[in-house]
Parts: structure tokens; C-alpha cells; sequence
């Protein structure tokens, strides 16, 4: 098998993710940091995936202030209280995180938004740290509160792991198939290179699972509105080819 059809068979295996998963990681995730700002009374609320391979966290969701600066930005693993966290694996609550020197103040400033008291906990599956929830200026609390704001920060961020779960193993759909195929595979060289390709593949292109995503929408559809998309579709792709051509 050349590399043209592996390529195309890893990258087809990637983008089954976004036509199975009933829904993406990502909106859960963002349910859960919506839901701690009534919940903890605080100003903002935000989920990083820990990206081992690249030794970084990566903001994937995040609702009020600052939040949409801060989805997208990528901080080196150690770096700012959430990496701080994240690489002991400990909870963390900081009243004044202006005066804490781990405190990343220059990411603060750059998404517009500096908070004060600051409450990070790790998302775990069981003895892994798969990323951090972070809750930015909860209020004060109270001495006799039945359950601490640390503790509700936990139980959301057990439900922000069961997401991050899914969106993992989403993104190890291609590698599992190469890999099986590899297994499978009479011809050493064929199973070597199988194996090569798996050990490269990261999550797939955004735009194309969005693409595939579409499709899968588009099946569910009746049989008029779906031959009226494939003539879009068909036309669209005409456009492109002249375009390319020129």
C-alpha cells in the first residue's frame, strides 16, 4: 500500500469521530463552565486539556469574563496556577492571585480579565490529570456553608473528565484503526509503516470534522432536502475546481 491511501485511510479513520460522537466534548464542557458561575457565584469559569505530547494546557471552554480571549490559548505545563495544578495534581485556592508568584499575570492581562480569587482543581480519571477547572472570583465563603465551593468545583470538574474521556479517545480513533490494521497486516513492511503512520496522527482538522460532522446532520435529512444539498454541493464544487484551475 502506497503512502497516498494510508494517508487517506488514518485521516478517513480521525474523522469518524465527528460523525459518531452523538455530540462534541466540547459543548459539555461548556455546559460545565456555564454552570459553575450560578452555582459558585463566580465571574468566570474555564476547562484546559492537558496535551502531554506538547507539555501544554490547552483552554478548550470557558463562560464569563474573559472567556472568549482565553479558549484557544495554550500555556506551557507548570506555567500559571490551572499549570500549577495540573502538574501536582493537588486543588488549589488563591485569594489574591495578584500576590501569588505563580500566578501567570501576563496571560491575565492579554485576555483583558484579572482576577482575584482564584479556585483550580485538577480534572482526574483516577490517578491521571487530564486537564483543570479553573473558577475565577467566587465570593468569600461562608464559615458554615454544608458544602464547600471546593467541593462543588470537584463535582463539576468529574463531569468535565467524562467529556475530556470522550474527546481523547476521539482523537485515538485513527491510531486504534491503523494499528489494527497493522496487526492484521501478512506483510511485515505493510504493518511497519501502518505502525509509523498511527504514531504520528493527532486529533483531527478542525474544518474537516466540522465537514463531516455536517454530513452525518445531512443523512438524518429527507430525501428532498438532501438532493437539494448534494446540487448545492455539486455546484459549489464546480465553482472550486475552475477557480483552481486558473
Amino acid at each position: 500500500m502506497s503512502p497516498a491511501p494510508l494517508s487517506e485511510l488514518s485521516t478517513v479513520a480521525d474523522l469518524l469521530a465527528a460523525v459518531l460522537l452523538p455530540e462534541p466534548a466540547e459543548h459539555l464542557l461548556q455546559a460545565v463552565t456555564a454552570l459553575a458561575l450560578p452555582v459558585l457565584g463566580a465571574a468566570s469559569c474555564s476547562v484546559a486539556r492537558l496535551d502531554e505530547d506538547r507539555g501544554e494546557l490547552a483552554y478548550v471552554a470557558a463562560t464569563g469574563r474573559g472567556a472568549d480571549a482565553i479558549v484557544g490559548v495554550r500555556l506551557e505545563l507548570g506555567r500559571g496556577l490551572a499549570g500549577y495544578v495540573a502538574g501536582s495534581g493537588q486543588s488549589l485556592v488563591v485569594d489574591d492571585a495578584t500576590q501569588d508568584p505563580r500566578f501567570a499575570a501576563d496571560v491575565a492581562e492579554r485576555i483583558g480579565y484579572v482576577p482575584r480569587r482564584v479556585l483550580a482543581v485538577p480534572v482526574v480519571d483516577g490517578d491521571t490529570v487530564l486537564g483543570v477547572l479553573q473558577v475565577l472570583d467566587p465570593p468569600p465563603e461562608p464559615p458554615d456553608r454544608a458544602i464547600g465551593q471546593l467541593e462543588l468545583a470537584g463535582r463539576l470538574a468529574d463531569v468535565a473528565a467524562r467529556a475530556l474521556l470522550v474527546a481523547v479517545s476521539a482523537g485515538a480513533i485513527g491510531q486504534l484503526l491503523l494499528r489494527a490494521a497493522a496487526d492484521a497486516a501478512d506483510d511485515a513492511d505493510l504493518a511497519a509503516a501502518l505502525r509509523r503512520r498511527a504514531g504520528r496522527r493527532r486529533n483531527p482538522d478542525a474544518p474537516l470534522a466540522g465537514m463531516a460532522t455536517v454530513l452525518a446532520e445531512l443523512a438524518r435529512l429527507g430525501p428532498a432536502e438532501q438532493a437539494t444539498a448534494t446540487e448545492l454541493l455539486d455546484n459549489f464544487l464546480g465553482y472550486a475546481r475552475r477557480r483552481r484551475r486558473r
